[in-house]
């Protein structure tokens, strides 16, 4: 009996030691969202709260101060796409789930971008960047699962765009390859010199249509976003797929942002969001 008391309070004195070094850490690593408190390590959850509450309150902040009328971001809906150009549309379709991309059959993206595609030009000769080509490794956290297909949304794109260059980035240098109308480079998204080193590596610099279907985590995007500022032709098209609604939030003070320069905003897909921002100037 003594040796199980001597036990249960060894253990419950690493318990406390180890969720002491737990907060601590969240701490020393979370810093910027910890409240600054005598005892600040203690209260982990006001940490957690106050960077989930950020974005929504920041927006809240940019309504306060935006002159004219509020701010007010309308969330579009994908089935109101794809009926511009419906031989696209179709083709598009047919192509991602040829080729094994989840673009037509686990997402409606097809949609979103056969009107984008209409609007660029599908005979003219596009440059199109996708970041992201669905790496089948599953000791990386952007993987798609060993039965991914690298480079499949490249391929349909490809082949629905037969005048167009079209260009793939990823973190996983063991999928990338070249062929006929397809080059690909490395891109590590929390890097921006990284982009500097893919676009030197593709030998292109400007894009009509760039898609961030790598990291899906918001830093990583924006850092992708900064990019295509940079980089997109005059009347290009940036996209961000696989958006979860627990993350809506967090672009709301980035859309309002880009508000009176870019058409910019988020739809609401089969699944997931999608963000977009079109560099077409506002009318």
């Amino acid at each position: 009996m003594i040796g199980f008391i001597k036990r249960t309070l060894n253990s419950t004195r690493l318990t406390i030691k180890s969720g002491i070094t737990f907060k601590s850490s969240l701490l020393k690593h979370f810093g910027i969202w910890s409240p600054n408190t005598l005892d600040e390590f203690l209260y982990p959850e006001i940490l957690i709260k106050n960077a989930n509450l950020y974005p929504s309150t920041l927006f809240r902040l940019q309504q306060c101060i935006s002159s004219g009328s509020p701010l007010e971001i309308e969330i579009l809906k994908s089935k109101d796409f794809g009926k511009a150009n419906v031989e696209l549309t179709k083709n598009l379709a047919s192509l991602f789930r040829k080729y094994g991309s989840d673009k037509s059959e686990k997402h409606d993206y097809f949609l979103i971008y056969a009107d984008f595609l209409n609007e660029l030009d599908p005979n003219r000769c596009l440059k199109v960047l996708e970041i992201g080509m669905g790496t089948n490794d599953p000791n990386l956290v952007s993987t798609m699962g060993v039965n991914g297909r690298p480079g499949a949304s490249l391929r349909a794109f490809r082949e629905a765009l037969p005048y167009s260059e079209i260009y793939g980035a990823d973190i996983d240098k063991n999928i990338l390859f070249n062929e006929e109308r397809i080059k690909t480079a490395w891109v590590d998204q929390f890097d921006q010199n990284s982009f500097t080193m893919m676009t030197d590596s593709l030998e292109e610099t400007k894009f009509d249509l760039i898609i961030d279907d790598g990291l899906h985590a918001v830093s990583a995007n924006l850092n992708s976003l900064i990019f295509a500022l940079k980089s997109l032709r005059g009347n290009g098209v940036f996209v961000v797929e696989d958006i979860p609604e627990r993350s809506v939030d967090a672009w709301l003070p980035i859309i309002s942002t880009l508000q009176g320069k870019y058409n910019s905003g988020i739809i609401k897909c089969q699944s997931e969001y999608l963000f977009f921002l079109w560099m077409k100037k506002k009318a």
